[in-house]
């Protein structure tokens, strides 16, 4: 219920384009024509069409559209609220794995770094020995630099 409340213009935007896309429109250039990754089943038409159209008005008419008392009302509001459920759920999940994927490279710095010097010196001696060319062996320094907790400056 907090959302209906007190929307932003970019959640009313992004309810609009779901919505849109939802009822066959392409993805709009003001979202980087993105596709809408979740497709939610068994929603009407016509309660894509509410939603949208009251996407579009002032805050005020917006959450009066859908705390109204008729079905296309409650069924936008439903499915407006299962927009929010996943959003917070992709967000979370992301979040969760963002957290893991920090401290597996805290715990193992070091050997992160270990690795990066040893390919950096793999890739000089190739460069030296012929083997691969100045500027791929820049770019294998480059990426290796990237790893490291302190990046060598020495290229």
């Amino acid at each position: 219920m907090k959302f209906f409340k007190n929307p932003t213009e970019p959640q009313l935007n992004f309810i609009h384009e779901m919505a849109m896309q939802h009822l066959g429109h392409p993805p709009s250039h003001f979202w980087g024509r993105q596709v809408v990754p979740w497709k939610f089943q068994g929603i009407s038409p016509d309660v894509y069409e509410y939603v949208a159209d009251a996407t579009r008005q002032p805050k005020h008419e917006f959450q009066r559209r859908m705390l109204d008392d008729n079905h296309l009302a409650k069924k936008g509001a439903g499915w407006v609220s299962n927009v929010g459920e996943v959003i917070s759920d992709v967000a979370s999940t992301g979040a969760r794995y963002i957290n893991r994927a920090t401290a597996f490279i805290a715990r193992n710095q070091t050997t992160i770094d270990n690795a990066a010097n040893l390919i950096k010196l793999g890739t000089s001696v190739a460069t030296l020995g012929g083997l691969i060319a100045p500027s791929t062996a820049a770019r294998i320094h480059g990426a290796a630099n990237s790893l490291l907790s302190k990046p060598d400056k020495s290229g």
